[in-house]
């Protein structure tokens, strides 16, 4: 409990450093880019595919072509409709584990 408590306040203080234009927990100032690294044809098997990567920030994406019976259908309260276009995110957050040290 006091670990979320702790977040909620880190969460606070760098939105409010991020909002007064102070510089980012690792320096960087508000106008500062980092560059982006584009790998395409990363998986075999889908009609599109790339690995985006962005200091320790990676993502992955996929296309893959299909036809008209291939769309969602959307059970909604309007009525039941189809979309041809289907959007999948994901957001998996990963954790760096930091290496002990050993005492010899």
């Amino acid at each position: 409990e006091v670990k979320k408590y702790f977040a909620k306040v880190e969460k606070t203080i760098v939105r409010q450093q991020v909002i007064d234009g102070k510089p980012r927990i690792d320096g960087r100032d508000n106008k500062t880019v980092r560059p982006i690294e584009v790998e395409v044809g990363v998986l075999p098997s889908t009609h599109g595919s790339a690995l985006f990567t962005r200091g320790e920030t990676q993502a992955i994406v996929t296309t893959t072509l299909g036809t008209a019976r291939d769309m969602q259908i959307i059970d909604a309260l309007e009525g039941e409709r189809k979309d041809p276009f289907l959007f999948h995110y994901n957001k998996k957050k990963t954790e760096r584990k930091k290496k002990k040290k050993r005492k010899y």
